[in-house]
């Protein structure tokens, strides 16, 4: 399935899948402790879209990192001007 104009592939079906039950697992705790979810608003709907990101420490700082490459999280956060969260879980006050 081709997104957008620029002819790039979405992930598939089976990555999307993954993807959702790898998320659910770092926002329960239940992944290493550098599996992280974070969530950014989408760059075109401007939608909560949540992704699973891997975090390296370096010279004190913490950087998620993107195993993909430029994906789609990426351009979600840079379009955020780099702002990036913990989804907020359902039922949490």
């Amino acid at each position: 399935m081709t997104q957008g104009g620029g002819g790039r592939r979405g992930p598939s079906f089976v990555s999307r899948q993954i993807n959702r039950v790898v998320s659910w697992l770092a926002t329960m705790g239940l992944t290493p402790s550098d599996t992280v979810t974070v969530e950014a608003r989408g760059r075109r709907s401007g939608k909560p879209r949540s992704s699973v990101v891997t975090w390296v420490e370096h010279g004190g700082a913490r950087y998620i990192v993107s195993l993909a490459g430029e994906s789609d999280w990426v351009r979600n956060v840079r379009a955020a001007g780099g702002r990036a969260h913990p989804p907020a879980r359902a039922g949490a006050r």
